[in-house]
């Protein structure tokens, strides 16, 4: 079975999961609520480990703001 398969009999993503998570940066200078999500094959972040780029509303503007974060792969 494909990922692909696999991801149509879950009925769900990664990308759709993050969605409408809260984001807070390393930093803490910047959060909110997750938007959208996209796998991002082009950034290598480790061995085990699947780059996605965010968008998330942070608190107190209208224009959404991005961010690349690392999921881990059990």
């Amino acid at each position: 079975m494909t990922t692909k398969d696999n991801k149509k009999m879950m009925g769900y993503s990664v990308e759709d999961i993050l969605v409408g998570y809260f984001y807070r940066s390393p930093n803490s200078y910047h959060e909110g609520q997750i938007i959208s999500a996209e796998k991002r094959d082009s950034v290598w972040v480790g061995e085990n480990a699947t780059a996605y780029l965010i968008s998330y509303r942070d608190k107190g503007s209208f224009q959404p703001r991005y961010a690349t974060i690392a999921i881990t792969n059990n």
